[in-house]
């Protein structure tokens, strides 16, 4: 059973995502209502840990992140949908489609497991942006494609346990060889999907914490 603060946040989320046919532009909604869609199903599963982060700013493992995929997961089942862009209509069929790919490209890597069995992001490519030009750093992973063991030359996707943008969890052995492939995003919070994210976590946290 959810507790008082779990339903007031949903009934928040859920009302701010009804109203964006008001707020938002066609090329937007769709994105914009998938991540509110992210939000209540994060915070329907982890009611008390979406509570503290959204109300309380607590930082939880890898909440960010999760959202991030669960609504990759939203974007891929909800294919093929389509949205109409000065007056044509844009058909979407893959998260790959040029109009509407939340990723920056495929990347890949090779690496060791540590004594943990975590693979470490060992990106190549780098992300320069922002106004300054400081931001410099490695792609995040985004999204998992797969991981082959190069002893075994086979994958070993079932070893996952979860990942983050910045490590994979697997149940292998310490200094297994490995290479990763998985499709990035910019080190940036206020690049791509991830600004509208973030942004639409300052709206829903900002009426929560009125309550």
């Amino acid at each position: 059973m959810l507790d008082k603060k779990t339903n007031e946040l949903l009934k928040i989320i859920d009302n701010q995502k009804n109203n964006l046919h008001y707020t938002s532009v066609n090329c937007t909604i769709k994105q914009k209502t998938l991540v509110y869609q992210a939000f209540y199903n994060l915070t329907l599963r982890f009611g008390a840990s979406m509570s503290e982060h959204l109300i309380n700013s607590k930082r939880g493992y890898n909440i960010l992140s999760q959202l991030f995929q669960e609504y990759v997961r939203l974007l891929e089942a909800s294919m093929p949908f389509a949205y109409k862009k000065d007056k044509e209509l844009i058909e979407i069929d893959s998260i790959f489609h040029p109009l509407f790919n939340p990723f920056y490209g495929v990347s890949e890597f090779s690496t060791i497991t540590d004594k943990l069995g975590v693979i470490h992001n060992n990106t190549n490519e780098l992300y320069i942006g922002n106004r300054t030009g400081h931001c410099c750093r490695p792609y995040y992973i985004g999204k998992l494609l797969d991981i082959f063991d190069v002893k075994t030359k086979q994958s070993v996707m079932c070893s996952v346990k979860d990942y983050t943008f910045l490590l994979i969890r697997t149940s292998l052995s310490p200094d297994t060889e490995v290479i990763v492939k998985h499709l990035r995003i910019p080190a940036h919070y206020q690049m791509g999907i991830l600004s509208h994210i973030n942004r639409i976590k300052k709206n829903i946290s900002e009426e929560a914490r009125k309550l």
